[in-house]
């Protein structure tokens, strides 16, 4: 393979590796092939499967003043992670690659390659990279040797060039072919969530028509059965059949996708009720759990596959040559099946099952995915989160989307999410009841969208209610299906190392975008400059770029350290959380138990935030909204004149969240109604910003992950005692994460 001549230098006769932690009772090897470098492990002893396994990396370079660290984004959703020197004494973590700057024309990368059975992640710690492998419940035969995965490192001048490498090199290793398309055309999912019914549709193809003649496909989404009983199509959706909207788009010119989550069940489904022995269990018998209550289909039984298989060959038959398979994280998660697999292994059962049945020409994209290990199954992926018409959403979406422009066309089509540009007034009584489907865009911020998605991804799929867009949004809807069919290659980020990129460059067009809410000034390729106002774009149309960076911009600011003065309760009583509600802090990778994939483990080596004393244990209390329960109950027993909350709020942004309720011992209570910013905050810190609560405050920011807790004071007013705490049901689509109580 010629990667490191074409790109870089393979940097592994500089490096040390050496196994720092083998379990006993195994063996593992090392071979380096320029930038590849792979390994065995074998059983020798009794036990069948390992824990974990520890690969230590000396990078062979000295760090500078200018150096950094940058991880990927390893999900949808996430995005790069960027770590200045200060942070080297904490331990940063990657799931799939990292990039160590050196200096500021020396980068060093180290990426995981390949996903077949262990998962794995790199740790960086004061310039000392570890790699650790993950048994994932793999069971070995005695004497039984199995690859682990495969590592790419690679060293260069240009972290742009690494990541280019680093993308050709997976699309060799996977032997990935991919079925290039370039989408224009209507989703279901944003405007309508589950409540569309096909004379929805045929209003919305009807406007579609209207503003553009080269769109080429309608995807239907979730909405249309019951998840697992995919062939059962509502007759309240479509009472003709799912063939006869499929027949009607493509006599308008369309294909048609549709939209299924492989990995999971609902709990009234009748497929669950058929087939209980389907779906992953706990070591206790329990179903592994997933996304308010829905179970995960075990993959490692031959009659699962074979189920999924009929569906697909359903969907085939009816026309469908789209399929938008989502909430594939679930297919990651920790279990016991019918045969002993690691999470990988089923997982790549059921999508190698979805392509074979789908074949060739069936476009694939992927949703809500880890994305390491669908390369090779699907055609398309979604980088982007869920997509809201709010600013604040749209500026995260393009974060997540720059983390993966490297694998555009190479490993997979990005793809951002939907083209929402409706603003307010633009909505009736169908829109989806949530708060967050209601727009406050601007006319200059939807055009900001519409030229980012146009620019950054090959699917323009329109998700407003088209007829009720006013003229001039209607028109950048058109602009967008026009500009989409003539970008049809890949784009290069510009501006790495900014907190959120600004500058992107695809064939000849240059888009710069002011993520900014005041006016900015950027400096383009060429020593030019570009002014624009706050939530701004601009695409500037044949500009010739050499391919050379931009100057290394000044590293972001890091999370903000825990905000006001401490409290002055240096004595009070921390309160021990009551058995009720309680989810694992760490991420079990036998059974797939955690809370936010283990994001909240470091506070267990705390005690004390913003000079309150808690008292953190392995559990901490999460409460989600549609769980049968209605409440949770801690009990306090004591007489108290101040309370504390160690707690964050995982989703919402704004509104009422919910209540504490403060039931005394005479009887009497007292309601405490907690308010998004000003009582609680969101779990991640970029979710919450500007901060400016008077009544709570940051309590600690994770600098890897960004995940946030923050400490709420409480003055009861009580005269006696306190019997206990009743935390009331979520008002909000999100869970309530409460990580300790203290008592004064």
């Amino acid at each position: 393979m010629t990667i490191s001549k074409m790109y870089g230098t393979a940097v592994g006769e500089n490096m040390k590796f050496n196994w720092t932690t083998i379990p006993q009772g195994w063996n593992v090897s090392l071979k380096q092939d320029g930038c590849a470098v792979s390994s065995d492990i074998t059983r020798t002893g009794n036990a069948d499967r390992f824990e974990s396994i520890d690969l230590g990396i000396d990078l062979g370079a000295a760090l500078t003043a200018d150096s950094a660290v940058m991880t990927g984004a390893p999900a949808m959703g996430t995005w790069m992670c960027i770590f200045a020197p200060e942070t080297f004494g904490i331990t940063i973590c990657a799931k799939n690659w990292m990039l160590v700057r050196i200096a500021k024309e020396d980068f060093i990368l180290i990426a995981i390659a390949s996903w077949h059975i262990f998962s794995g992640e790199l740790l960086f710690r004061n310039g000392d990279v570890t790699v650790r492998f993950f048994g994932d419940g793999h069971r070995f035969a005695s004497g039984e040797t199995v690859p682990l995965e495969q590592l790419f490192c690679m060293r260069g001048s240009s972290e742009r060039a690494l990541l280019d490498a680093y993308a050709d090199y997976l699309a060799k290793f996977h032997a990935v072919r991919l079925n290039l398309r370039s989408w224009r055309g209507w989703g279901s999912w944003d405007y309508y969530a589950i409540k569309f019914n096909d004379r929805a549709i045929r209003k919305n193809l009807d406007e579609l028509q209207k503003l553009t003649s080269n769109a080429n496909l309608l995807q239907i989404d979730d909405g249309y059965s019951l998840w697992g009983d995919w062939m059962n199509i509502s007759p309240e959706v479509f009472p003709e059949g799912l063939d006869s909207i499929v027949k009607e788009a493509a006599l308008r010119g369309l294909e048609t996708g549709i939209w299924l989550a492989p990995f999971l069940a609902e709990a009234d489904s009748q497929i669950l009720k058929n087939h209980p022995d389907w779906f992953l269990r706990k070591p206790d018998g329990s179903y592994v759990p997933a996304w308010t209550g829905r179970v995960i289909f075990d993959y490692s039984n031959d009659e699962v596959v074979d189920y999924l298989r009929r569906c697909i060959r359903f969907f085939r038959n009816a026309g469908i040559t789209y399929l938008k398979i989502d909430f594939l994280r679930a297919g990651t998660l920790s279990g016991l099946g019918k045969v002993p697999m690691s999470a990988y292994e089923r997982f790549h059962r059921c999508l190698s099952a979805i392509r074979e049945e789908a074949g060739d020409d069936c476009y694939i994209l992927g949703c809500s995915a880890e994305f390491a290990p669908c390369i090779g199954h699907v055609d398309g992926m979604r980088v982007g989160p869920d997509i809201s018409p709010k600013f604040e959403d749209v500026r995260k979406s393009a974060h997540c989307c720059m983390a993966s422009a490297h694998l555009h066309r190479k490993v997979y089509q990005c793809d951002p999410d939907y083209l929402i540009v409706r603003g307010e007034g633009m909505e009736d009584a169908e829109v989806s009841p949530s708060g967050a489907k209601h727009s406050t865009l601007t006319h200059s911020e939807a055009e900001l969208w519409a030229n980012f998605v146009t620019m950054t991804g090959n699917a323009v799929l329109s998700s407003d209610k088209l007829p009720l867009l006013s003229h001039d949004r209607k028109n950048l809807v058109a602009a967008a299906f026009q500009r989409a069919s003539e970008n049809a290659k890949g784009y290069y980020v510009l501006d790495y190392w900014h907190e959120i990129p600004s500058m992107i460059w695809a064939d000849g067009k240059l888009g710069v975008f002011n993520w900014s809410d005041s006016e900015q000034t950027f400096t383009l390729p060429g020593d030019t400059s570009l002014k624009l106002p706050a939530h701004a774009s601009r695409i500037l149309e044949k500009f010739a770029w050499d391919g050379k960076q931009i100057p290394v911009a000044e590293l972001p600011p890091l999370p903000a350290t825990p905000t006001g003065e401490p409290f002055d309760a240096a004595d009070a009583l921390p309160l021990p959380l009551g058995p009720e509600g309680h989810e694992p802090l760490a991420t079990n990778h036998e059974t797939g138990e955690g809370l936010l994939d283990g994001a909240y483990v470091p506070i267990r080596e705390l005690n004390t935030f913003l000079g309150v004393p808690f008292k953190i244990g392995a559990h901490i209390i999460t409460f989600t909204m549609g769980e049968p329960r209605k409440s949770i109950r801690i009990p306090v027993g004591r007489k108290v004149r101040e309370l504390y909350f160690l707690h964050a709020a995982d989703f919402p942004v704004k509104g009422e969240w919910l209540s504490y309720i403060l039931h005394a011992a005479d009887g009497s209570v007292r309601e405490y109604k907690l308010l998004m910013g000003r009582d609680i905050g969101n779990s991640d810190y970029h979710y919450s910003l500007p901060w400016t609560s008077q009544t709570a405050r940051i309590a600690w920011v994770d600098p890897v992950t960004s995940r946030t807790l923050y400490v709420q004071k409480l003055v009861p007013d009580m005269q006696t005692e306190l019997d206990f705490i009743e935390v009331t049901h979520p008002l909000q689509n999100g869970t309530h994460i409460l990580a300790g109580i203290s008592t004064r």
